[in-house]
């Protein structure tokens, strides 16, 4: 199996949609790293259990890989989760536990390592208890923080079968990777991650109708180094940004990705007495079909393109912005593949 890019995805439903709507193809061309959230509070499960959301993200993973992780957005955890990230008691035991008990054969996840400095002897053991299971572990660092060479002397014996991910979160377009990578490049690491998001939390003002383009850079190649690999938060923020706390205006974003540049068109129409949301989709779809037709693939439009091109004739499968995050960032991911494998990235082997 080789995969040629690694896209961090908390397990929120609109993120999993983007994922569970892509080709089978494209599936096996990626390795997601997933943030385990809580699952939706309801009357029912007013915890929110993470045994629920694991059972969802079991079902859409089946016989494809992935990482997992646990979230660390307070927003987006719980007193589960808490404890398994927190709970360093036995080697991480409650995190082992929960990890073994979803080691089955048709979920083919790779853990990640919970490392803290202060409780060393605990993260060896869980190390050990890990590496008995999985032929492959992962360790997600802060790809800013200094020690990051120190953290990595600890556990050098199993780095040659680790994917050590450098996680910059939130940066400006132009963050660049290069000396934090270098920091680390005189291990033998199996392979190494490098992503962070540089989409904005809000776009700039547009006219009603207007098409208007965002430009997020360009996606790094790196080739000093023989091991590492492009990843990034797809078309989101690092940290999750909620639209309702302010209110939100009917928008559709169209990515673009040509020659590792990086951009998206968007249009947005603001509902009324006289324009209610259907119809803002409706339009916006409209307008930028007019503008940038030539970015779909009709012939074979990938799920997040169909649905736009169904909103651009009249028919909206979902009013909510969670929904066109789908949307958008499933066309993203299915684009980012192919820029991968275009741009003669390697793939990583596992």
């Amino acid at each position: 199996m080789k995969f040629y890019y690694f896209p961090i995805l908390k397990s929120r439903d609109a993120e999993l949609r983007a994922y569970e709507k892509l080709s089978d193809t494209d599936k096996i061309k990626i390795l997601p790293i997933l943030e385990l959230t809580r699952s939706r509070i309801t009357q029912k499960n007013q915890k929110g259990s993470v045994e629920k959301k694991m059972e969802k993200v079991s079902k859409i993973f089946t016989n494809n890989y992935f990482i997992l992780d646990l979230t660390t957005e307070e927003t987006l955890d719980n007193d589960e989760i808490q404890g398994m990230l927190l709970s360093n008691n036995d080697g991480y035991k409650k995190w082992v536990d929960f990890v073994m008990k979803y080691n089955k054969p048709e979920l083919n996840f790779i853990p990640c390592i919970h490392y803290n400095p202060d409780c060393i002897d605990d993260v060896l053991k869980q190390i050990e208890a890990l590496d008995m299971k999985f032929p492959t572990l992962a360790l997600r660092l802060n790809a800013l923080d200094p020690d990051n060479h120190k953290y990595l002397k600890t556990i050098e014996k199993y780095l040659d079968k680790c994917i050590v991910i450098l996680d910059a979160e939130n940066q400006q377009k132009d963050f660049d990777f290069f000396s934090y990578i270098k920091i680390i490049s005189d291990f033998k690491i199996k392979a190494i991650v490098y992503a962070f998001s540089c989409f904005p939390p809000t776009v700039p003002i547009s006219n009603e109708g207007e098409v208007k383009k965002c430009d997020l850079g360009f996606s790094r190649l790196y080739r000093e180094f023989p091991n590492v690999y492009y990843g990034d938060y797809t078309l989101t923020t690092a940290r999750r940004y909620d639209m309702q706390a302010r209110g939100w205006i009917p928008r559709i974003d169209i990515p673009s990705i040509k020659n590792n540049r990086i951009e998206f068109w968007y249009c947005r129409y603001r509902t009324s007495d006289t324009m209610d949301t259907e119809h803002a989709y409706i339009e916006c779809a409209k307008k930028l079909y007019n503008e940038i037709r030539l970015l779909i693939n009709e012939k074979e439009p990938t799920w997040g393109e169909k649905v736009f091109l169904d909103a651009k004739e009249g028919y909206i499968a979902g009013k909510n912005p969670a929904f066109w995050i789908s949307v958008r960032n499933n066309i993203y991911i299915s684009k980012m593949i192919s820029n991968c494998i275009n741009s003669d990235r390697k793939g990583l082997e596992i």
